[in-house]
């Protein structure tokens, strides 16, 4: 993240340095430059501003096409077409299904399902999630009872693990189901997140208060 106070405080030559032609900054570094220049009152003719304008735009787009490549292992069709439908990213799900359970992560996968008008995917993602988790808690449950003492390596991923497996089905399914080359939009990963804290609020403050 850009700081535009620290830019500010450089001298007119330094930001001088980040309009040039073959300017290695980002595009918000390059705009920051630009705009505390104009208000110090450097006058840029038409050309210079043309070009200025010119860079930081081919900058923002190089960069936000390197976002999308970032993700492309796992949203290969990933775009940036404001025309396409938004749907929660593959890389969100599985996130989601590692830090708050495959429940969670199989509700967003079912809303991507219900979004495409796809019935048996959502049906399949809940019910899957669901099962899931009963079957993940009653193993871990009887994990913890078992006389035999595992490494303490594995006492503390072994809910990793079960989640990791979780989350790979949940792919499994979603590679199935999703039609080939279908080209989406990032959806927003906001309210998700707010509702997933509210809801573990609760459930850690039980477990800390042993209630």
């Amino acid at each position: 993240m850009v700081n535009k106070k620290i830019i500010e405080k450089l001298s007119d030559r330094e930001l001088e340095n980040y309009i040039k032609p073959d300017s290695r900054f980002v595009a918000m570094a390059v705009s920051y430059a630009y705009e505390i220049l104009k208000s110090r009152g450097k006058i840029f003719n038409d050309v210079e501003k043309l070009r200025i304008e010119q860079m930081i735009s081919d900058k923002k787009a190089a960069e936000e096409a390197e976002k999308i490549d970032f993700s492309k292992d796992w949203d290969e069709n990933m775009t940036a077409n404001k025309t396409a439908i938004e749907l929660y990213s593959n890389r969100l799900i599985w996130i989601f299904s590692l830090i708050f359970g495959v429940i969670f992560g199989a509700v967003l996968q079912a809303m991507n399902f219900s979004r495409l008008q796809n019935k048996k995917g959502l049906y399949l993602s809940l019910l899957f999630g669901i099962l899931y988790t009963i079957a993940q808690i009653y193993l871990l449950t009887w994990i913890e009872q078992l006389d035999y003492q595992f490494p303490s390596k594995f006492n503390n991923s072994k809910t990793f693990l079960f989640s990791a497996l979780g989350a790979l089905i949940l792919g499994l399914i979603r590679e199935q189901l999703i039609p080939k080359g279908l080209e989406y939009r990032s959806r927003s990963f906001v309210s998700p997140l707010i509702i997933a804290i509210l809801i573990y609020i609760p459930i850690v403050y039980i477990i800390i208060s042993g209630i």
